[in-house]
C-alpha cells in the first residue's frame, strides 16, 4: 500500500498549521490515518470505492462513500490542506474537480496533487513505463508541469512548489504566498512509532 509514499508530501509544509484534512480518492484510508494518528489533525475522506468501504470499517475512518462535490461539501468546513493523490488523471474533466476543491479550502490553504507525468511519454520510453503512464481505459487526462501548474492558477491557486520525476508530477499549490520544501523526507521515526503504534491494535486473528 506504501502509506509512506503517501504521506511523504504532507512534510513539504508547516505542519503547525494544519488541523482539518481531507484526501479525495483516499482509498483503504492510509493516508488519513496517518495524519489523524501521528499529526494529530481532524481528517476526513471522499471516497465511493469498496476499498474507502473496508477502511472506515477496519480503520475508524470519517470517510464518506461518495465522490467530492457541492453535495458532499455542503455545511462542511473549509480544509487547510486537501490532497487528491492519483485522481484528476482518471477524471474527463478535472476542471469540475477543482471548481468544486476551491471553495473548500481555507483562503491560506493547501491543495495537493499527484498525478502521471505526460513528459515521460517519448518514443524511447520502455514499455512498462508507457503502461504506468497511459494505464488505458483509466487514465483519460495527463499533464505535463506546465500544464498541471496552469490548471491551478486557472482556478486561482497561483502559488505552487512542484517536484517532478520521470513518472509523477507532485505540486503543492495556494491561494496566496507560502513556504514549503519540496525536497522535505519523510519523519521515518515518527513512522515506525505510527506503525508500531497501530499494529499493537490489529487483532491477528482478523489478518
Amino acid at each position: 500500500a506504501a502509506p509512506d509514499v503517501m504521506v511523504e508530501p504532507l512534510f513539504w509544509l508547516d505542519q503547525q498549521t494544519i488541523h482539518r484534512y481531507a484526501e479525495v480518492g483516499c482509498g483503504f484510508g492510509f493516508g488519513l490515518d496517518f495524519a489523524r494518528e501521528a499529526l494529530g489533525w481532524t481528517v476526513q475522506g471522499y471516497d465511493p470505492s469498496p476499498a474507502a468501504e473496508a477502511g472506515r470499517e477496519q480503520l475508524g475512518l470519517p470517510i464518506t462513500l461518495d465522490y467530492l462535490g457541492p453535495e458532499t461539501l455542503r455545511g462542511v468546513a473549509p480544509y487547510d490542506l486537501i490532497l487528491a493523490s492519483e485522481v484528476i488523471e482518471h477524471l474527463p474533466d478535472p476542471h469540475a474537480l477543482l471548481t468544486a476543491l476551491a471553495p473548500a479550502i481555507t483562503p491560506s490553504g493547501w491543495l495537493i496533487l499527484t498525478t502521471p507525468n505526460a513528459a515521460g511519454i517519448h518514443p524511447t520510453a520502455t514499455p512498462a513505463t508507457l503502461l504506468l503512464l497511459l494505464t488505458p481505459g483509466y487514465h483519460l487526462v495527463l499533464y505535463s508541469a506546465a500544464s498541471l501548474r496552469r490548471l491551478l492558477e486557472d482556478h486561482g491557486f497561483g502559488h505552487h512548489y512542484l517536484r517532478e520525476t520521470a513518472t509523477t508530477l507532485t505540486i503543492v499549490a495556494s491561494r496566496q504566498p507560502f513556504a514549503a520544501n519540496p525536497e522535505a523526507v519523510l519523519d521515518r521515526d515518527l513512522y515506525r512509532t505510527y506503525l508500531q503504534r497501530r499494529l499493537a491494535t490489529v487483532d491477528p486473528d482478523q489478518s
